[in-house]
């Protein structure tokens, strides 16, 4: 079983230094975040990171434009309104659908919605 660790991203810092919770966000009509998301095992501290970038609103239609000739391989998810706790459990449902036998079959799974900080990479 696997679990968010934590979400961050630049535009959750508040003033102070620290983050606001993602889940505790206002309702928005137009958001473009992109969300560093740590995943990993639950009972164990060891995490991983994956990517994502949440749309909603005006910004939806624009992405779409500018990704019309490129790949985007689920790099996005897509919103008709921001809802921070609604953001959380896709992401959460979304794990739960990937989750398999082990961490390397999990993470391969998720790379099929998130970027993963490992993908492509060449062990020496």
């Amino acid at each position: 079983m696997y679990e968010i660790k934590e979400i961050t991203a630049h535009e959750l810092e508040n003033k102070s230094g620290g983050f606001y919770e993602l889940a505790d966000l206002p309702e928005q009509e137009h958001v473009s975040i992109f969300l560093d998301i740590n995943i990993g095992e639950v009972g164990n501290e060891a995490s991983d990171i994956f990517y994502v970038y949440v749309i909603t609103g005006k910004y939806r239609e624009e992405i779409r434009k500018l990704n019309s000739d490129t790949e985007t391989r689920g790099r996005f998810l897509y919103f008709d309104t921001f809802n921070g706790k609604r953001v959380v459990e896709k992401i959460n449902e979304i794990i739960e659908i990937c989750t398999d036998k082990n961490w390397e079959k999990t993470a391969s799974n998720l790379t099929k919605y998130f970027p993963y900080e490992y993908e492509n990479h060449q062990h020496l």
